[in-house]
């Protein structure tokens, strides 16, 4: 309990991950150091100012090959070797993500981990929904139907719980 910043029993500390993860989604500044004062006014956005999943999904399979399993284009990479899903890592360690910073604690990469298991699993929906398209298409839809859930959840899960409702 803390006067200048009370507890809020409405809230959970996952909203503070989502909330960064969101930031993700929106933002990067690839000039900036942390720890040195930046103009915001100056700095560049890396990032399209929209809720698109871009922080995940890159460049896409064309444009960012590493993020993707080489077996099904259409499916994200993902490493299982341990007792919970993980990002794909170089032999380093070092996670193989569009963003960089989805990977700097454990709970903003499990929703990075959850991000691509969700698609990976739009994926083999669509394929059963409609078994004639082409591996480039059934990426196309399986990302269009993560990205407005991932949408959806925004307004109606996560707004909500840092907006006064009336404002919403």
């Amino acid at each position: 309990l803390n006067l200048t910043n009370p507890n809020n029993d409405t809230h959970t500390a996952g909203v503070t991950f989502v909330g960064q993860f969101l930031d993700h989604d929106m933002t990067f500044d690839t000039t900036s150091r942390l720890g040195r004062p930046t103009n915001p006014r100056r700095s560049p956005n890396a990032r399209r100012p929209f809720f698109d999943l871009d922080s995940v999904y890159g460049d896409g399979p064309a444009g960012s090959p590493q993020l993707y399993d080489p077996a099904d284009r259409a499916k994200f990479r993902v490493e299982s070797g341990g007792l919970y899903e993980d990002l794909p890592r170089e032999a380093s360690g070092r996670a193989i993500v569009a963003d960089p910073r989805n990977d700097e604690n454990v709970v903003v990469a499990g929703l990075q981990a959850a991000m691509l298991l969700a698609h990976n699993h739009a994926v083999d929906l669509v394929r059963q929904a409609q078994p004639d398209l082409d591996t480039d298409d059934v990426f196309d839809e399986a990302r269009r139907q993560l990205t407005w859930h991932y949408q959806w959840m925004i307004l109606h899960e996560f707004v909500p719980q840092v907006v006064d409702t009336e404002t919403c």
